[in-house]
């Protein structure tokens, strides 16, 4: 998130980040990693990135912030890449996580 925060800051100063768009991965009928809590991607990489977009508000007001999913839903690859091309996204994060059986994982 810091590597995105440095690239945001250039906005500020003219270099060219506009827009960015948020991908949270998965979604809907598929559910990414699953923990042994029964945790799943889709609900926690939706979290980050809601949260990230409002950071990335918070601190630079200038900046557009497109999700591809504010939702559970699921979104195919292409409508994503599509709803960063119809937002001429100046920047594409797209947000996974894995699931690990040693770590317990929570919900944010």
């Amino acid at each position: 998130m810091l590597c995105c925060f440095q690239l945001l800051s250039y906005s500020q100063t003219g270099l060219g980040i506009k827009t960015v768009v948020i991908d949270a991965g998965h979604g809907g009928k598929d559910p990414g990693a699953v923990a042994k809590t029964k945790l799943q991607e889709k609900d926690v990489v939706l979290d980050v990135s809601l949260q990230l977009g409002k950071l990335i508000s918070a601190s630079f007001p200038k900046v557009k912030v497109v999700y591809t999913r504010s939702t559970d839903v699921f979104i195919g690859l292409s409508k994503r890449a599509k709803i960063a091309n119809d937002a001429g996204a100046d920047l594409f994060i797209s947000i996974h996580s894995n699931a690990a059986g040693k770590y317990i994982c929570q919900r944010l």
